[in-house]
């Protein structure tokens, strides 16, 4: 797999883990640790070096 293949991968796990935890308490902080990643891996796709 491509780096953007895995990035993709890691997306659709945390879009998981987000819709599973909206309304719970305790998913709070997996929710603010899966956006920080999120912003991450972002980053790091549209970044020149990241070899698409």
């Amino acid at each position: 797999m491509s780096n953007k293949e895995v990035l993709e991968k890691q997306i659709d796990t945390l879009q998981r883990l987000q819709e599973k935890c909206v309304d719970r308490n305790d998913c709070i902080g997996a929710l603010e640790l899966s956006k920080v990643i999120v912003n991450i891996v972002t980053y790091l796709t549209n970044h020149p070096l990241a070899g698409k």
